[in-house]
C-alpha cells in the first residue's frame, strides 16, 4: 500500500519510438498496469515508417497520462529522449524503451526505496527475455552501489531499463546527440550523472529486457571497440585507467552474458 508520500509524486516515463508497433503493446500495457498511478508516459516517435503512431493513439486513447510527440526529422534515440526529457513535469524520470517491460509493481517499489532511504538514483534487478516474451534469463543483478568508477567496470545494471533519478539538473541523464558511438549511446549520459551521485540498488526482480536478434548489442566485438571509444576517446579517461576498466568491463560482459542466456 502506498503512503501519501509517494502517491503525490509524479514520475515521467521517457520512451523513444521508432518502428516499433510489434512491441508496443507489451511495453504500453506494462506501464498501464503499474500500481502507483501518478505518472505521464512521454512516447517520441522518431518518424516511424510502420503504424506506431496509429497503435499508440488506439491503445492510450482517452488516458491523459500520455503524452505522444512527433519529430520532424529521423534523428535517433539521444535526440528522442531529450525531446521527452524536456518535456517531463514529474519530481523522478524513468526510462523504458519500446521493445521493453517493467513489472507492474516496478514504480512504487522503485519510487518507495528512493524516498524512504532519501537516493536520489537508483537501479534494480532484471531479466533477459526472448523476443517472444516466452523465456526469460537468471536474474541479473548491478552491484549494491554504482558510482562513476564501478560503472565503467561492471555490467547487468541494466541502464534504461533500470535506472530512476530525480528530476533535478545534473542527475538527468543529458543523451549526445552529436555522437558517433551507436551501441553504447546510453553509457557517457549515465555515466556523467554518477559523477554527481550514486545509484542503489533494489534487489527486486522488475524488468524484462527484449533480446532481438537484430539488437546491434549483440555484436559483442563491435561492441567492446565502441566502449573503449567511449572510455578513452568520449570521456577523454587516461590511457592506464581506460585500458583498466575496458578489461573488466570484458571480463563482466563474458559473465553476464552468460547469465543472461534465455533458457
Amino acid at each position: 500500500m502506498q503512503t501519501m508520500d509517494t502517491a503525490d509524486k509524479k514520475i515521467s516515463i521517457i520512451t523513444p519510438v521508432f518502428n516499433g508497433e510489434r512491441t508496443l503493446t507489451d511495453t504500453i500495457e506494462s506501464v498501464l498496469n503499474q500500481t502507483h498511478p501518478n505518472w505521464e508516459h512521454i512516447l517520441v516517435d522518431d518518424c516511424s515508417t510502420d503504424q506506431s503512431v496509429e497503435l499508440i493513439k488506439r491503445l492510450t486513447r482517452g488516458d491523459h497520462r500520455f503524452k505522444v510527440i512527433a519529430l520532424q526529422a529521423n534523428s535517433g534515440p539521444s535526440v528522442a529522449r531529450n525531446t521527452a526529457i524536456k518535456a517531463a513535469t514529474g519530481d523522478y524520470i524513468a526510462f523504458l524503451d519500446a521493445d521493453d517491460v517493467w513489472l507492474p509493481t516496478k514504480l512504487s517499489e522503485q519510487l518507495a526505496f528512493m524516498i524512504e532511504n532519501n537516493f536520489s538514483i537508483s537501479h534494480h534487478a532484471y531479466r533477459h527475455m526472448s523476443y517472444d516474451t516466452k523465456t526469460v534469463s537468471n536474474l541479473l543483478r548491478g552491484p549494491e552501489i554504482v558510482d562513476w568508477r564501478t560503472f565503467h567496470q561492471r555490467r547487468g545494471i541494466g541502464y534504461c531499463l533500470t535506472f530512476m533519478t530525480r528530476n533535478i539538473p545534473g542527475l538527468v541523464p543529458i543523451f549526445r546527440e552529436d555522437r558517433k558511438i551507436k551501441i553504447a549511446e546510453d553509457f557517457t549520459p549515465f555515466a556523467n550523472i554518477l559523477r554527481h551521485s550514486n545509484s542503489h540498488l533494489l534487489d527486486r526482480d522488475l524488468g524484462r529486457y527484449r533480446v532481438s536478434r537484430n539488437s546491434r548489442s549483440r555484436n559483442k566485438l563491435r561492441a567492446a571497440v565502441e566502449v573503449w571509444r567511449a572510455y578513452y576517446i568520449e570521456e577523454k579517461i587516461p590511457l592506464p585507467l581506460a585500458l583498466w576498466f575496458w578489461v573488466n568491463y570484458v571480463l563482466s560482459s563474458l559473465i553476464v552474458h552468460h547469465r543472461a542466456r534465455i533458457r
